[in-house]
Order: C-alpha cells, then structure tokens, then sequence
C-alpha cells in the first residue's frame, strides 16, 4: 500500500486542507430604550403592582379630576392605606443620556417620616423621599436622579410608594425620561389634587 502524501498532479505539492475554524463570539443584550415614559399609551410597557391590585397608571377620564403633568395618562402611586405601589420597566441607561429625569406631585394627609416615595434600579434604593403634608406640592416637581453609575448598564427601573396604615399619601409621577444635563424643564404646572379624591 502506498503511504505516501497525495500529490497535486499538476503542482507535484501537497493538497491544501481546510480545518474548521470554532470562534466564541460573546452575546451583546440588545439596548432597550425607555418607552412610554409618559403613560400616554396607557399601562404598556410598565409592570405594575398593587397590594390592594389598584390599577397604577390611569387616565383622567377614569378618574375625574386626577391631575397629570402632560395628556392624560398619569402613574397614581399609593393612595391607600398599608399600600406598597410600583411601577417598572427594564431598560438600558443612555451612556450619553444618564441623567433620569420625570415629574411627581405629592398629596398627602400623613405627618412626615411614615409613608415614602422611592425610585430603585435593580433593587437598590437611588432615590427616596417622604410623603407627607409639609411636602405636598403646590406644582409638579421635576426631580433629577444622576444614575451615571449604571451608563450603559441594563436594568430593572422601578417608582415605589408605601403608605402605613393611616391618612392618605399619593405619589404621581410624569413625563419620564433620560436626559443628557439635569437642567432640562419646562415652566412650572400648577399640581392641584381635588378634595376628597380616593381611590
């Protein structure tokens, strides 16, 4: 038997022998925006919850007279009592947009240190404040929250209200967004919360 090396007929040279080649390419998540950051497609695009299974983003025909920043669709946050309310979505922070920026209206009946409003991004508390009577607001307040630590980074986003077992708090909150500087705004909206409004 001849063990010699094929030869090419034509060359006298060895026949080239193609090997496969394996190559690890790494799995880059897709870049998810952050969508319907002003409700004004109703609950698409949020997960939200309840404890007493409220709906959390409404519209002001639903409820007459709720007040929103812009259109009108609005995420209602507490509003009853031993409440825990969230809204949440998993998006991507802008590497060159980190800054989150939306509009809250407080309306509470509490004394302050008892009910809370919250902004988390995967489970962690970035923002916190009390909801209470000294910090109702006569307009819509634009709050900044500086989340450069997670440019680039995807995450769960979550608003949170929790109320104890007395005296109302809501949370609303509007016109989410990212944004490039914190000094992005618009003139001030009056934030006028109707008497005896409840759930």
């Amino acid at each position: 038997m001849d063990s010699s090396i094929s030869l090419d007929d034509e060359t006298d040279q060895a026949a080239p022998i193609f090997l496969p080649v394996a190559m690890v390419i790494p799995y880059v998540p897709p870049t998810l925006p952050l969508l319907n950051g002003n409700f004004e497609a109703g609950p698409a695009n949020w997960t939200q919850s309840s404890s007493h299974n409220w709906p959390m983003i409404v519209n002001s025909d639903q409820v007459e007279g709720l007040p929103t920043h812009s259109g009108i669709w609005i995420a209602w946050l507490g509003g009853d009592d031993d409440e825990t309310s969230t809204i949440e979505q998993t998006v991507t922070v802008p590497p060159d947009r980190p800054f989150l920026t939306y509009y809250h209206g407080i309306a509470s009946e509490d004394a302050c240190g008892y009910d809370f409003g919250r902004v988390l991004v995967d489970g962690a508390v970035v923002e916190q404040y009390t909801l209470c009577r000294n910090n109702n607001t006569p307009d819509w307040a634009y709050r900044v929250v500086d989340l450069s630590a997670y440019a680039g980074r995807t995450v769960a986003l979550q608003f949170r209200a929790t109320t104890d077992g007395s005296l109302n708090s809501n949370l609303l909150i509007d016109d989410v967004a990212f944004n490039s500087a914190t000094t992005v705004r618009a003139a001030p909206v009056p934030f006028r919360w109707p008497a005896g409004i409840t759930r």
